[in-house]
């Protein structure tokens, strides 16, 4: 008679995943619009200075000059009627012509004055803008995990007589 044993060991097998992340996203953007450096620059000024007017600004001063031109002669010619006129029969008409002709030619010689520079300065305009708009960026994270797969057998322990009349050998 013999005495069997056979003998399994319990066993668990645990299948795992490692959790993970899912990280989806877009990143934030910048832009930028420039526009610019612009810059003007007015010398019409300093142009007028030295001669080199623009016409609306010419047209004006050729009338105020022509204006101002008119009135000292209206007023030369009247003061030298009112000269006249007191002279009469005390003085030698002759003599007050000539001294008012003589006068006249003293005035006549101009005084020149040439500027190469002008005294005042440019007008000098910088214009540069930009603008800036965000777009925002978004983020999304997941976390995973997957629960563990166990599987457990449990061990057994199993007897066996042979040599009996309970296996069938005699």
């Amino acid at each position: 008679m013999e005495l069997r044993i056979h003998t399994s060991y319990p066993n668990a097998d645990i299948r795992y995943n490692w959790p993970r992340l899912e990280i989806d996203g877009k990143l934030p953007e910048l832009r930028v619009d420039v526009s610019g450096p612009k810059v003007t620059i007015d010398q019409s000024e300093a142009w007028a200075e030295i001669g080199f007017r623009e016409r609306p600004f010419l047209n004006k001063e050729l009338k105020e000059l022509s204006r101002a031109a008119l009135l000292r002669g209206i007023r030369r010619y009247a003061q030298d009627g009112d000269r006249i006129v007191r002279s009469l029969g005390k003085v030698d008409m002759r003599r007050i012509a000539g001294q008012i002709v003589k006068e006249r030619d003293r005035g006549k010689i101009p005084e020149l004055n040439v500027q190469v520079l002008p005294k005042s300065r440019p007008k000098v305009e910088f214009e540069y803008s930009a603008t800036i708009d965000w777009l925002e960026g978004w983020l999304s994270i997941d976390v995973l995990i997957d629960p563990p797969q166990i599987a457990w057998q449990m061990g057994s322990v199993e007897t066996t007589v042979v040599g009996t009349q309970y296996d069938g050998r005699g």
